[in-house]
């Protein structure tokens, strides 16, 4: 692992990576579905998604990070790619939860505009890694 100076731009598919690995971190931990006084976080209603989701907001948010400190990782695959596939499994995964279950709470709808921004964010860091917002992590260096 090799650090450099922090890049002076953040691009837009690490931002949307990074904010969304957040919210969907948070939103398993918020109630998913419920009436009344009753409700059930992901911890609650899975036993392996529930972990494979926390992992892909895991990998997104250190995206994210190694992009904003300019740090270079050596991996046997393209990161880039990666983060689209897992934004792929993760949109497909709390998507179709959607279909199957019925009084969807706010943890619901937090994972799924958390798994799209993933999704977005892996896709436009492969078409458009330039494109991006002023760094704050260069800031002051």
């Amino acid at each position: 692992m090799a650090a450099s100076r922090p890049p002076t731009r953040l691009s837009y598919g690490a931002v949307a990576a990074g904010v969304g690995g957040l919210l969907l971190i948070l939103s398993l931990f918020l109630d998913w579905i419920g009436e009344g006084g009753f409700g059930g976080n992901a911890f609650d209603l899975f036993s392996i998604v529930d972990l494979f989701l926390l992992a892909v907001g895991l990998a997104a948010v250190a995206f994210a990070t190694l992009e904003a400190l300019g740090t270079n990782v050596s991996l046997p695959f393209d990161r880039v790619r990666t983060l689209t596939v897992l934004g792929i499994i993760a949109t497909s995964i709390v998507w179709a939860f959607l279909l199957e279950a019925d009084s969807q709470k706010f943890g619901f709808f937090l994972a799924a505009i958390g798994s799209v921004a993933i999704l977005a964010g892996g896709i436009l860091a492969e078409r458009s890694p330039t494109l991006g917002v002023a760094n704050p992590a260069a800031a002051g260096g």
